[in-house]
């Protein structure tokens, strides 16, 4: 690479036919551009590329919720933004498979609070521990937040992100237990969730002392 030391046409920067000018620590240099450039087929590099996709349309997406990105700021997750945590922890946490990544609402928990997901006859059901059933009472709020993807397959060109948060009220209980309609939750037809990928964790907010808690998020895939 070539050092820029003067030019008639002052600064340059960017493609210049076969050349590239770049600025490097407020100096100038020139290189020529290569011909061509090597995309790698390999079944590693597409996995990669497509694992980053995934990852940072859900980092994008869990970045818009304010509730949820609130949490992320206050966590003690090394990032320079809210954006760039959400998409650090969850590319460590993506698994081996597209198709069914290991994607976190929240950040790790730091309690013991846990929920059990399942899925039957059309409703999704939260079974909350006993710590967490009664914590979720003594806060000024607390919410369930459901993330629903539709993972990508022949039917579907890209993955589609949509979330629900659900205020937790007593009158929702039924032995420790919230069940929800998931067509209703989603606005969906009958059976349109049979390809989705449900993430769901709680979250407990006390407006008095400011304190946040939450759980660990759980998933449910209805195909594997």
């Amino acid at each position: 690479m070539a050092r820029l030391t003067k030019s008639v046409l002052g600064e340059l920067s960017g493609k210049i036919g076969s050349l590239i000018v770049r600025k490097v620590n407020g100096k100038q240099f020139v290189s020529l551009r290569p011909d061509h450039y090597k995309k790698s087929k390999s079944t590693k590099a597409i996995y990669e590329k497509n694992k980053f996709s995934a990852v940072v349309k859900f980092a994008k997406t869990i970045n818009s919720i304010p509730h949820i990105k609130n949490v992320w700021q206050k966590s003690n997750v090394q990032g320079f933004s809210t954006y760039h945590k959400i998409l650090k922890t969850n590319l460590k946490l993506f698994g081996v498979e597209k198709s069914s990544p290991n994607f976190t609402l929240f950040p790790p928990a730091k309690n013991n609070y846990s929920v059990t997901v399942s899925v039957t006859d059309g409703k999704i059901s939260v079974l909350f521990d006993k710590k967490l059933f009664q914590a979720a009472f003594t806060r000024c709020e607390s919410t369930l937040n459901i993330l629903r993807i539709v993972n990508v397959s022949e039917k579907h060109n890209k993955d589609y992100y949509e979330i629900r948060t659900v205020p937790i009220t007593v009158n929702l209980f039924c032995n420790h237990s919230i069940s929800i309609e998931i067509n209703k939750l989603f606005g969906l037809r009958v059976n349109d969730h049979s390809d989705s990928v449900f993430y769901v964790a709680v979250l407990l907010n006390s407006h008095t002392n400011k304190k946040i808690s939450w759980t660990d998020t759980v998933s449910y895939h209805q195909q594997y």
